[in-house]
């Protein structure tokens, strides 16, 4: 007998309500490790101490105050003001938010948490749309959401912008839903969350552009199945949905896309800056693409990384940051995922496609040279995989580093993973689905090279940089040292210090060597005579006396150096020796400070104006004198 109409209603929203316990166990097994690692480290940031953090704070308070997307920026690379375009717009945006009620630290914090927990949310509803399994989808989710490239490179080396997966996962979701279904509505919120991943990153949009390359051969092969692995009753594919998808996603996507990639152009082409396009164009890789060597540290992965059997990975890249890369999905989810295409034999056409982009991705990320093992590669530059990604890819020559095609890896891996925990839970019982995600997440943290508890930092600026306007007149600073204790990374903590003094700096925000070093001789010997670096006792000498009266005449107000940042005290002696022409350095708490000759300078009994010294060293949120365009 059939039931009462009003009491299948009031079964419907209990019926549809069913996933909510599911995704918060996914979200909250997707934050602990994070979680731990704050509750158990001694910093405040959830990023390594040696990474991109100083700077990234740097850009999210700065962002807001001279636009969202970019602007016109004289705070750094002095005395070459210039427009930026802002490479994590959507970070930005979030992070103001959050700082209306949070301080720095917390609020950083929060962003990161909370773009982990959308990314574990997006894999969960592509999972539950894919094989109609809850707790399956609870696996798929956490796999994703604590894999370690994203928990090594997004967050430890405080990469927020390739954090953002989770737009392109609910894209890839309704791309699908609108393959198969009648209707246009999929198909536009495909274009949408396809153009928001583009502008919240670029990279991540032309990384994970990669996936069209299997997909194009795939979809077509696995449309008898209807693109999932589990039938779905309400399918009907037919030619003009795809003509619809393609039609409904392309006028979503071409103008939001196109005209934010304009902006992006226009601030590149500009004549003032600060990413100029000659600049970019000499650090892209040519042919035969020796920067892509497999014994370069930091660029390239090692395929046999992917089942996590090595020591964890700490890059060091050449004039830049110290960056944490651990590639491996982790055995756990790719053992699920071998799993799933063997449960779902009768529709494999589905799953290996998934296993298709993931392979493709991996090849892709090991270069030009297919680095299969430390010592074992290609003699030549052949990799197919990376070179279509290289030529074909629109922005494909953007990607300076292979390794970061990893990221389509664990995305690609959600439905396999998924069916490989539906067949586990459907015969072995729901238990099942509850324990599987707390093995994903214990082999990622525990058993894979993943530095666990994640790094975290505390990012302390020295009280002397708000009371440097006691001995400083107006002007911009050169600090020194300017490399990381003698190694080719840059100091990025001047950019942290800038939040505090508020004074325009030399460094420029691009990962490459200041300009002003090219008009500067007495600053360039000043920097080169911090110590050899790779092995170079000779580092080049200029004459010094013209640099002198530059400085002034450039708008430089002293030189700040800390004695702690250099590796000995003969090479602070070093450094000091060089600067003996500008005068005797005056000490302010931790750091000397040396003015400029032909600055005013204060006197005693007239001290202008200066921060409040008071205020926490570690809040960045003083305001800058920068305005937009």
């Amino acid at each position: 007998m059939p039931r009462p109409a009003s009491s299948t209603n009031q079964r419907e929203p209990a019926q549809r309500r069913s996933w909510l316990g599911p995704l918060a166990v996914a979200v909250l097994l997707t934050l602990l490790p994070a979680l731990v690692s704050l509750l158990a480290g001694d910093g405040a940031w959830l990023a390594h101490h040696a990474s991109e953090i100083p700077i990234r704070m740097w850009g999210l308070e700065l962002y807001p105050e001279i636009g969202i997307l970019g602007g016109l920026i004289d705070t750094v690379g002095h005395p070459f003001p210039g427009l930026l375009a802002n490479p994590d717009p959507l970070s930005t945006a979030v992070y103001a938010l959050l700082r209306t009620a949070l301080v720095p630290a917390p609020a950083y914090d929060l962003l990161v948490l909370g773009a982990l927990a959308a990314n574990a949310a997006a894999a969960f509803f592509l999972a539950r749309d894919q094989v109609r399994d809850d707790l399956a989808a609870v696996t798929a989710a956490v796999g994703l959401g604590t894999a370690p490239i994203v928990l090594s490179y997004a967050v430890s080396s405080a990469i927020t912008d390739l954090l953002h997966l989770w737009p392109f996962i609910l894209a890839i979701l309704f791309s699908l839903r609108a393959l198969r279904r009648p209707g246009w509505t999929n198909a536009v919120l495909a274009g949408l969350l396809a153009s928001l991943g583009a502008v919240a990153s670029t990279y991540n949009f032309v990384v994970l552009s990669a996936a069209l390359f299997p997909l194009v051969v795939g979809l077509p092969w696995a449309r008898s199945e209807r693109w999932t692995p589990e039938p779905d009753p309400r399918a009907t594919a037919t030619r003009w949905q795809w003509l619809r998808t393609a039609a409904f996603m392309l006028l979503v996507l071409l103008p939001l896309v196109g005209g934010y990639y304009l902006w992006v152009e226009a601030t590149l082409a500009d004549p003032s800056s600060h990413l100029a396009p000659e600049t970019v164009f000499d650090v892209r890789h040519q042919y035969p693409f020796t920067d892509l060597f497999p014994v370069t540290e930091g660029y390239v992965s090692v395929l046999i990384d992917y089942l996590g059997l090595s020591t964890p990975l700490l890059f060091l890249r050449g004039d830049a940051s110290r960056y944490v890369v651990v590639v491996t999905p982790g055995l756990a989810v790719l053992a699920l995922a071998i799993l799933g295409l063997v449960a779902r034999w009768n529709r494999k056409r589905t799953v290996l496609l998934w296993l298709s982009v993931a392979a493709f991705a991996a090849l892709a990320s090991t270069g030009p040279y297919g680095a299969l093992g430390e010592t074992t590669h290609l003699p030549w530059p052949a990799n197919p995989t990376w070179l279509l990604a290289f030529y074909a890819l629109p922005g494909g020559r953007m990607v300076l580093e292979p390794f970061r095609y990893a990221f389509l890896v664990p995305i690609a891996l959600v439905v396999p993973v998924a069916c490989g925990a539906h067949a586990l839970v459907r015969r072995l019982g729901p238990w099942m689905g509850w324990l599987l995600p707390v093995l994903v997440v214990a082999q990622a943290t525990l058993l894979s090279p993943l530095p666990f508890p994640l790094p975290t930092a505390r990012l302390e600026v020295s009280p002397a940089y708000a009371l440097l306007d006691e001995v400083l007149g107006p002007g911009a600073l050169v600090e020194l040292p300017y490399w990381d204790g003698g190694s080719r990374r840059f100091t990025r903590m001047h950019f942290m210090n800038q939040r505090v003094h508020q004074r325009s700096i030399m460094d420029d925000v691009a990962g490459f060597l200041p300009r002003y070093l090219d008009q500067n001789p007495l600053i360039a010997t000043a920097v080169w005579s911090e110590g050899p670096r790779d092995g170079q006792e000779n580092q080049p000498r200029w004459p010094t006396q013209p640099g002198v009266e530059a400085l002034a005449r450039d708008g430089f107000a002293g030189i700040v150096i800390d004695p702690a940042g250099y590796r000995s005290p003969r090479e602070l002696e070093q450094t000091l020796c060089v600067l003996a022409v500008l005068g005797e350095p005056v000490r302010l708490e931790d750091r000397l400070v040396i003015p400029v000759p032909g600055v005013t300078h204060p006197v005693d009994g007239s001290q202008p104006s200066r921060p409040d010294a008071s205020r926490d060293p570690a809040d960045t949120s003083g305001r800058s004198s920068t305005r937009a365009p």
